[in-house]
């Protein structure tokens, strides 16, 4: 935070405050300019010198005595009512922010002397001789206190009028010179791990791993230099390691395998570093599973029998930071008072899960872990691929795709994957300086480096290759095991199993239907991004649904007899590398990595979906009717987030950037998993930015469509954050908004697949190859994930049906504390010709950030009337916080004519507030109808044509707005998650982060609106509180994202995760009936 030299007026007596920093440009001068008159002198009272700067960050008002600290300025004394200068207070919150964390970097080019004035106790602790006793005497009055003051300021509480437990962490510099015991041991004891991974506690570095993570026998904050160059190289390491720091939300996923609503939950866990309880590496990752009963129970696999046995396998819950498991006694899927089990369990690792990934993972040995297994083995190691793009146009040609595994080619030649990683020093997105190192130099050091990715513990090495260059990683060991999966934070697992599109039923087309009954007992797969490089894919096995009794039901097994590997649960049966990402894993191996940094690399959730694209270049011949009958299949797309910022790529190693790598979407065809994925391209467009936006598929088709034109697909996307130029820089990584208009994608999925070649629409409705932009949004904006709407659904065939009517997306404007944003359209017009098309309609300018995509539900009005559902708000990071306006949430009715036809026009009618309407019960007996609930509005009977307070004035004044709207009281609180519309329900989240700068977490709500009128429904959806119907239920700490929803026997059940890890279980009242049944019955007569 602040300056200290020598003391400056008596020059073996302390140190001197100089200038305090700050990220003021004129402060900041100052303080170079103070730095450049510094004079050098003979003495150096290194103790006494830091017990000044302690005393300082102490803030105690003790000017000049015996024992100091001394804040000498001249001609006065450093007063502590000065907010400026305490290193706790920022002036941007103008408070004192108490989780600041205080480092000393102690720069020095001689022993202690002339530093005997430290008292042998201090504000109630001892100092002197506290670690070296009796003390060692140098020469000129030079004394071994600095351990002791370094010690001192560690473990001890520096400002006991702040929250928490502020210490104070010490790193050394020797400056031209080698080999000082006096700093290394100062530092062995100034900077120590007190808890967690490879500490006993006991607050004494007595194990190599609480100071020496990289084994090389030094402490870590220690350094040396001999000349200029390797000075200010040390004093750039020490202050990337004393200013490093990181930032961090996934939902449970849930599959229902049969009509009862039985089957199994997803859930993705990230372990963050921790000062204790640490069951996991920092930042890895784990996805696990819960078996699931017709009640919406999570429940552990308790006999590993991997079926579900009401009675034997115990039901999980989660409360707050705890987890129980608890017997169901009686087999009825409730745990009643008497079943509940009280002693949490203590962690959440300890639940028998039906399957975890990493029991596999981490039992693979490291000779194995860097081999590559045929894709159908079921041997124990991985099958990893990765792209190599030589040709730069983002698709895959004839060796293009590799296996991710070290080969002994060059690594300096365009064809080799390893040519694209980086070998070598590179933090700022340009090119270092050439390394000079020989083809077998690079393939050592592309050795090491794949064999890590892949999951090996490699250790350190000397010399690699036989050059002078050492190579520090860290380590993935973990309680004395290894730890191959790595964070996977805001790509939530997806599962794919039967065909889940249902155009059989919905549009009546036997094509799909083939396609349904070709893969309708397909392998379960999970698939999720991860922060450690790669795209995973997951086996989740196959669901036979066979009960054995009233108490053992469904069974998870390995294969179906129909020669299918037998690949264990949870096993990864594949992971792809993207050939976007090969120049940034280097930092996944930085020894630092993990306690102090970390960052994004596969971390959108998985968009997947049904298409029919699989054809060969006619556009109407199936590519393979063994795979892809009728030219159906499987899709996956994802993108990276926040990952993937632009790099430079040294080919040929000559220190010049040959290429560029951004941030790009990866899609595959995932359709049959007992065959390889195939790799469609990996997208990255002009002005594309970052790839935060969730994608959607646009059918432009017909049933049963047999000429290529009549059967059109595409993938609409939009741009994330991005520079003035549309990169994805890594500026914005900091800020997360955009210096251009917000930018429109549809790229041809068709032409994709059947051409292997990228095509999209550009801005005069022209299908071009290559990346173009379909539509522009408002200035300096990103867009949010898009929805596609098909409005002619029906049991009757008709021009309009099977074609997207609309696509809804939203945008993200302004920056991060006046956020700005409107809700979109895509309007096609029903139109397969491009012309009639229009990219950026407007529903609504709401004026605020709308991040996540809208939902979209028809009433049952005459004539239907289409709702748009969404929330505003933003949380990419904390300076989010602080809000212009307060953030709500919005169902607009689409505009329409006299005759009931949609306008397509702007919302300009006023939306009713719904924010202060109440229901109240008090006067329903027995039963909630519409005629004894009361309304309120304002805390006043609402009125109207009806009785006062009664149910039909509300839905009257709402039918005449526009839509409604919910203000969210809290200052803070938005919503971050898409909604979940179900039997007349509307269900979201909404996060409240807190004020606290120092707080990681907020809080999280569960709302339950009808979603006609955005308020409580006169029977309670969430419950009552006293005679007040819920309109909301606090989910406690963390931040949860979208619902997911389970229909069951038993009815509904929201799933909600939030980042703490907990999974909250919602029991959900639905207005409408959401329960399965015939729709229509259609006999085929041959």
């Amino acid at each position: 935070q602040h300056l200290f030299t020598d003391s400056g007026y008596d020059y073996d007596e302390g140190g001197r405050y100089q200038r305090y920093m700050s990220d003021n440009a004129t402060e900041i001068n100052l303080l170079i300019n103070r730095i450049n008159t510094v004079t050098p002198t003979t003495w150096t009272p290194l103790a006494e010198t830091l017990f000044t700067v302690y005393g300082y960050i102490r803030q105690d008002n003790n000017y000049d005595s015996t024992y100091g600290p001394r804040y000498y300025t001249g001609s006065t004394s450093y007063s502590v009512t000065d907010n400026t200068t305490d290193p706790f207070y920022f002036p941007e919150v103008n408070a004192d922010v108490y989780c600041t964390k205080q480092n000393v970097i102690l720069i020095t080019d001689g022993e202690s002397t002339q530093d005997r004035g430290i008292p042998d106790t201090y504000a109630g602790q001892q100092i002197a001789r506290r670690i070296i006793n009796p003390r060692i005497d140098y020469d000129s009055s030079g004394t071994s206190y600095l351990v002791d003051v370094a010690h001192w300021g560690q473990t001890t509480d520096m400002r006991t009028d702040l929250p928490g437990n502020q210490t104070v962490d010490f790193y050394s510099v020797f400056a031209f010179g080698r080999g000082s015991n006096l700093l290394k041991t100062a530092a062995r004891y100034g900077k120590l791990k007190q808890s967690g991974l490879g500490s006993n506690g006991n607050n004494m570095p007595d194990l190599t791993t609480e100071y020496d993570l990289d084994n090389d026998g030094m402490p870590d904050n220690y350094f040396e230099a001999e000349s200029g160059q390797e000075l200010e190289a040390a004093i750039f390491q020490a202050f990337q390691l004393a200013t490093a720091n990181i930032a961090s939300g996934t939902a449970a996923a849930v599959t229902s395998q049969t009509r009862s609503g039985e089957g199994a939950a997803y859930q993705a866990l990230f372990f963050p570093p921790t000062s204790a309880g640490q069951i996991a590496p920092p930042w890895s990752g784990q996805v696990h599973a819960f078996l699931l009963d017709a009640r919406g129970n999570m429940r552990e696999d308790t006999n590993d029998n991997g079926r579900l046995d009401l009675v034997a396998d115990k039901v999980v819950q989660f409360d707050g930071d705890y987890v129980f498991v608890s017997v169901d006694i009686d087999g009825d899927m409730n745990i009643n008072a008497t079943e509940k089990n009280i002693n949490p369990l203590g962690s959440i690792n300890e639940v028998n899960f039906l399957w975890s990934t990493s029991p596999w993972l981490n039992a693979i040995s490291d000779s194995n872990i860097i081999t590559q297994r045929s894709y159908n083995s079921t041997s124990a190691n991985r099958y990893i691929f990765t792209f190599v793009d030589t040709n730069d146009n983002m698709v895959p040609d004839s060796g293009e795709v590799q296996p991710f595994t070290h080969v002994t080619s060059d690594c300096n030649h365009v064809d080799n994957f390893c040519s694209y990683l980086t070998l070598y020093g590179n933090n700022t997105g340009a090119v270092p300086p050439a390394a000079g190192l020989s083809v077998s130099q690079l393939s050592a050091f592309s050795q090491r480096q794949i064999n890590f990715i892949r999951g090996a513990d490699i250790g350190n090495a000397t010399n690699v290759g036989g050059s002078a260059l050492n190579d520090i990683v860290r380590s993935r060991t973990f309680n004395g095991s290894p730890w191959r999966l790595g964070d996977i934070i805001y790509s939530s697992p997806t599962v794919v199993g039967k065909p889940a599109e249902n155009y059989h039923l919905i549009y009546q087309d036997k094509t799909y239907e083939a396609f349904f009954n070709m893969y309708k007992n397909r392998r379960q797969m999970i698939y999720a991004g991860g922060n450690d490089g790669m795209l995973h894919a997951f086996n989740g096995g196959f669901y036979n649904a066979t009960s054995l009794n009233s108490t053992s039901r469904g069974t998870f097994q390995l294969t179906t007899d129909n020669g299918e590997a037998a690949h264990p649960l949870g096993a990864e049966i594949w992971a792809y590398v993207p050939y976007n990402l090969l120049p940034h894993l280097k930092w996944l191996m930085d020894k630092d990595y993990g306690e102090n940094r970390h960052a994004a690399y596969v971390d959108l959730k998985p968009r997947i979906f049904d298409a029919r694209v699989f054809f060969q270049a006619d556009g109407i011949t199936p590519m393979n009717n063994n795979t892809h009958p009728g030219g159906w299949g499987t899709i996956l797309v994802t993108g990276m987030r926040l990952g993937g910022a632009e790099i430079g790529i040294d080919i040929n190693k000559d220190g010049t950037a040959d290429r560029t790598a951004s941030s790009a979407y990866v899609v595959m065809d995932i359709t049959n998993p007992e065959q390889p994925p195939t790799l469609l391209g990996e997208i990255r467009m002009p002005k594309q930015g970052f790839t935060t936006c969730y994608p959607t598929v646009m059918p432009m088709s017909a049933r049963n469509a047999n000429t290529a034109p009549d059967n059109q697909w595409y993938l609409v996307f939009g741009s994330g954050p991005a520079s003035s130029t549309g990169a994805a820089t890594r500026l914005k990584i900091n800020d997360n908004t955009s210096d251009q208009a917000g930018q429109l994608f549809v790229v041809d999925l068709k032409a994709l697949v059947s051409q292997n070649t990228l095509k999209s629409i550009d801005s005069s409705k022209t299908l071009v190859t290559g990346g173009s932009t379909f539509a522009t949004t408002e200035a300096g904006s990103f867009v949010s994930d898009p929805v596609s709407v098909d409005l002619d659904i029906g049991p009757y065939a008709s021009p309009e049906e099977f074609k997207t009517d609309v696509v809804y997306y939203g945008t993200v404007a302004g920056d991060q504390t006046h956020g700005q944003g409107t809700l979109r359209r895509l309007l096609t017009s029903n139109s397969l010709n491009h012309s009639p098309w229009v990219g950026n309609s407007t529903l609504i300018n709401v004026g605020k950030p709308v991040t996540s995509g809208p939902s979209i539900a028809l009433d049952d009005s005459n004539p239907q009337r289409l709702w748009v559902y969404f929330g505003t708000g933003r949380f990419f990071q904390r300076e989010d916080i602080p809000q212009n306006a307060r953030m709500a949430f919005y169902g607009v009715k689409e505009p329409i004519h006299s005759n009931g036809t949609k306008t397509w026009a702007s919302v300009t009618g006023s939306l009713y507030n719904s924010t202060d309407v109440v229901l109240n019960n008090s006067d329903c007996v027995g039963v909630n109808n519409q005629d004894c609930v009361k309304v309120f509005k304002g805390g006043a009977l609402i009125t109207g044509g009806s009785a006062p307070g009664s149910w039909q004035n509300l839905t009257d004044a709402v039918a005449l707005a526009s839509g409604w709207r919910l203000d969210f009281s809290p200052a803070y609180e938005r919503v971050l998650g898409q909604a979940a519309v179900l039997g007349g329900a509307v269900l979201f989240t909404s996060y409240t982060p807190s004020n606290d700068v120092c707080s990681f977490e907020g809080t999280s709500k569960l709302w339950a609106l009808y979603y006609k009128t955005g308020t409580a429904f006169y029977r309670p959806i969430l419950g009552v509180s006293g005679s007040t119907l819920l309109t909301s239920i606090d989910l406690g700490q963390g931040m949860a994202l979208t619902p997911n929803l389970h229909v069951g026997e038993a009815g509904s059940t929201a799933f909600i995760q939030s980042s703490t890890g907990a999974i909250e279980t919602i029991k959900i009242e639905n207005p409408e009936s959401v329960r399965s049944g015939t729709l229509f019955w259609r006999k085929n007569v041959e």
